[in-house]
């Protein structure tokens, strides 16, 4: 018995890649991996779907199998149409016509849309755009534009979005992916995905983006570049002592000591805290300041890169950029002591709105240095941070 079974074991090894023949004793040819052989009374019998159970199987817009290379080749016969379907990697091709639309241009990749001063810049916001021709028995194309949040699984038809191009309309901060589907009577065809971030923010997880502003609190210019630092120290900011609504200094104010600078750390944890946005916020309306939690989940080593020399020597043009869209200056912090300025071009070091757990007379803060992993810290209410507003949702 045991050896039975090993040979059953070696025979099917061997034959797991090997050439098949079905319905006959030939060889098959060597071009060939399966032959079906008609016994004269029968034929191949393809997966039979309707088209809502392809949209159904495959995803509303061939999500499902969209720009997965192994997917090419799938075969199918449409009840729906009564013809065979196959998935060419970027539509289902019809042996009924070639009249379906072909894409010769489509929106590819990512955009993004900058946030200056709490709203969007309307000027950025793209119009995206298919080109798709059709054979002559196809008719005239249709089309239908599709959105889905990142984050979600479920595409959503953008009412009155029927033409070859689409222009969002007031669209919501934080990330949304777009596809267009061009239809004739020879069939329909979806284009890729295109991803448009409105805003700036950080992936803070599978399916989770974070909205933070795209400048520090207390920018005055906002019309530039968040993302490109100048020597004039454009996207330092303000910087701000826990629990108080007004800066106790900015980039123009100097590296030295700060007279009467505050050294009380008496602020009450109510002031700010986690629940939501106090009175005494400085962030504008819309915006809070960020909870320590909010600001772990933005602490993955492999999410941020350094820009800049990072070691002092140039002191307004270090930073760190994230994988999303965020850019936090190297602003340094003010001293408790005294205000003084300390470590600008070497640390970035932002405010939470949350107080020390068991210590009212401190707070935590985002930390990113060079050769250090980000982290969540802990130091005196009475520090000078820069803040970083998030989304009030």
């Amino acid at each position: 018995m045991f050896f039975l079974m090993l040979t059953l074991l070696i025979w099917g090894a061997a034959s797991m890649d090997a050439q098949v023949t079905i319905g006959g004793e030939g060889e098959p040819h060597d071009f060939s991996v399966l032959e079906l052989i008609s016994n004269g009374t029968g034929g191949l019998r393809l997966p039979q779907l309707s088209q809502v159970e392809k949209e159904t199987a495959f995803g509303i817009n061939n999500s499902v199998i969209n720009n997965v290379d192994e997917s090419m080749g799938l075969q199918i016969f449409n009840t729906s149409t009564q013809c065979i379907e196959t998935w060419n990697g970027n539509m289902w091709l019809s042996v009924c016509s070639s009249d379906a639309p072909v894409i010769i241009s489509e929106p590819q990749g990512t955009i993004f849309v900058t946030e200056r001063n709490g709203v969007l810049d309307e000027t950025e916001i793209p119009t995206l755009s298919l080109v798709a021709t059709g054979g002559a028995g196809g008719g005239t194309i249709a089309y239908q534009w599709y959105e889905c949040r990142y984050g979600s699984s479920v595409w959503s038809e953008i009412p009155l979005a029927t033409n070859s191009t689409y222009t969002p309309e007031s669209p919501a901060f934080g990330s949304t992916l777009y596809r267009v589907k061009a239809e004739n009577l020879g069939g329909a065809v979806y284009s890729k995905n295109i991803e448009v971030v409105y805003g700036c923010g950080v992936y803070a997880g599978t399916g989770v983006w974070k909205t933070f502003q795209c400048f520090n609190l207390g920018v005055a210019d906002q019309s530039v570049d968040p993302f490109t630092p100048t020597s004039d120290g454009n996207l330092i900011g303000n910087y701000y002592q826990w629990g108080r609504k007004d800066p106790v200094a900015n980039v123009n104010t100097g590296a030295d000591a700060i007279d009467d600078w505050d050294v009380s750390v008496d602020q009450p944890a109510t002031s700010w805290y986690d629940n939501g946005k106090t009175e005494n916020g400085p962030c504008p309306t819309g915006w809070r300041v960020p909870t320590m939690e909010e600001l772990n989940t933005i602490t993955y080593p492999g999410f941020w890169t350094g820009v800049g020399t990072l070691n002092g020597t140039e002191p307004y043009l270090s930073g760190f950029a994230n994988l999303g869209r965020l850019f936090l200056p190297a602003a340094g912090y003010r001293v408790a002591s005294d205000g003084s300025l300390s470590n600008i071009g070497r640390r970035a070091l932002y405010m939470t709105s949350s107080e020390t757990a068991g210590n009212p007379t401190a707070c935590r803060f985002l930390q990113l240095e060079v050769g250090q992993n980000p982290t969540v810290k802990t130091n005196s209410k009475s520090y000078g941070n820069t803040i970083r507003c998030i989304l009030d949702i």
